[in-house]
């Protein structure tokens, strides 16, 4: 998997327009022989959109891939997939999911994601909470050891953030949210983590210096925020 080098595939910017209009995809990868430069002159362009959870299901119908391809000029097939299948199908031998990440090329979406879908397999992908915390690592490029003790540090510093996920939340998004707001990665990931295996969490505020647009933002996102006083 690599991504696309600027101005690689000129030909697909109309179509590129169209697939982000219609799908808001997280990424779109070009795969197939188009990908692996095998191509002959009239091969067909291969594209895996991958979506959103929250996506509607209708998005996967090819009523809406026949609607996005027709009157671009290109000879094109649209495979969208949601983001937790994408995920779930990598370990799977002869997956469009692996296939994408053998010889896929990244269109659009964040650099994060390949390095995210890269390294989740074998023993790192146990479940799906595993994956979005590998995904959010990635992201920020911060592997580092958790240390309690600082944790409990800045708790008893106070005030407390709680955080209720609700499904569909984009934690990816979230812990970059968290990040810019002055919160240490290894504290958003042990808070990112509980909220998704229980459905709430507490995060010390210990930094933070406008706590009400933190808060707007994760709403944004799916996660909201509430400030509780120190227990």
């Amino acid at each position: 998997m690599r991504r696309a080098s600027e101005n690689e595939f000129p030909e697909l910017n109309r179509l590129l327009e169209r697939i982000r209009d219609t799908y808001d995809p997280l990424a779109v990868f070009l795969i197939g022989s188009r990908a692996r430069g095998e191509a002959a002159e009239t091969s067909d362009w291969d594209f895996h959109v991958i979506l959103p959870d929250t996506a509607n299901e209708e998005l996967l119908s090819l009523e809406f891939a026949w609607t996005t391809v027709k009157g671009t000029g290109i000879n094109a097939d649209i495979m969208p997939t949601f983001l937790r299948d994408f995920l779930g199908d990598l370990d799977v031998v002869n997956t469009l999911a692996q296939e994408t990440r053998r010889d896929g090329v990244l269109l659009h979406g964040d650099p994060a994601f390949i390095d995210a879908s890269e390294i989740v397999q074998g023993d790192l992908a146990q479940t799906e909470t595993d994956r979005l915390m590998i995904q959010i690592y990635r992201e920020h490029a911060e592997i580092g050891d958790y240390d309690p003790a600082e944790d409990e540090r800045l708790a008893a510093e106070g005030p407390w953030l709680h955080l209720t996920y609700r499904t569909g939340a984009n934690q990816v998004r979230a812990a970059r949210i968290l990040k810019d707001h002055g919160i240490p990665l290894k504290f958003a990931h042990i808070a990112l983590t509980e909220m998704i295996d229980t459905g709430s969490a507490k995060l010390a505020d210990s930094g933070i210096q406008d706590s009400e647009k933190l808060m707007q933002e994760l709403e944004e996102v799916g996660i909201f925020a509430e400030r509780l006083d120190v227990e």
